[in-house]
Order: structure tokens, then sequence, then C-alpha cells
């Protein structure tokens, strides 16, 4: 499935659970939201807020605390600048026939498949970093 990236000039970037997990807003980070809400003009900010809210929500009721990953800011962020985290080529590919990995994602770390990188996951993330820009960016842009 993801076999035809290996010719590609430059393979795509992945940003698997495991980097973009890393990115956790807490209390601190939505009290900032909620208050770029409350003093923009612009709806999308209350729109922005509040969706952030349902994940605080979501991840209290099943257990995780009062706190919410941050997936999709980080994978366009770093494909618009190339910053907040590393990249690493891998051969990657979806497990078709496994019977306890089927329809999963895997990476060959070991280099057993013997075939090229296929995909460049996230690595190395710097989450304070990248959860500051976003904040500030969002801040300057919608405040």
């Amino acid at each position: 499935m993801l076999a035809a990236f290996a010719s590609a000039p430059q393979p795509p970037v992945l940003g698997a659970p495991q980097a973009t997990e890393q990115i956790v807003f807490t209390g601190a980070e939505l009290e900032r939201l909620e208050a770029l809400a409350a003093r923009s003009a612009r709806p999308v900010a209350r729109i922005l807020a509040d969706a952030v809210r349902f994940y605080f929500e979501f991840h209290q009721a099943d257990g995780f605390g009062w706190t919410a990953h941050v997936h999709d800011p980080l994978v366009t962020a770093h494909a618009l600048t190339g910053e907040f985290a590393s990249t690493r080529p891998l051969p990657v590919d979806v497990e078709l026939a496994g019977t306890l990995t089927r329809g999963q994602t895997v990476g060959d770390e070991l280099g057993r498949w013997g075939r090229g990188p296929t995909v460049e996951p996230l690595d190395e993330v710097r989450p304070a970093e990248f959860v500051e820009h976003l904040l500030g960016t969002l801040e300057a842009g919608l405040g």
C-alpha cells in the first residue's frame, strides 16, 4: 500500500501517534485558548476553544485526565516549516494478513524487509516549543 512512495522524490511525512501524542494541552493551554476566544471578534476562535474543550472532556471521561492531544497542528506545522520535529527514512507498510496486526501500519525498524524507505515518520518532537509556537501564532492571528 505504501510501497508506491519508495520511488517518490521525497517520501511523505508520517505523523504517527507516538509522535503527535507528545503534543499535550493542559488546563493552562485551554485557559489561553478560552481567553483568546473571549477577546477575539473572530468566530473561529470560539469554535477552536470549544473543539479543544471537547477533547479535554473526552479524555477526562476516558480516564486520561483533563488534557487534550493536539495531533494535526504538529503535522501541519512540520509540513510548512520543517520545524518542531525531525524525521527519519523508514520502510512502512500496512499489514494485510496478520492475525493480531491486520490493518495496522507497521515500520521495519530492523531492516529485515530489504525494502527502501517509504515514509519519513516524525521523530524527536519538541513539544514545549511547538505548543508555545502554536498558541502564540493563534493569539497573533486571531487576537
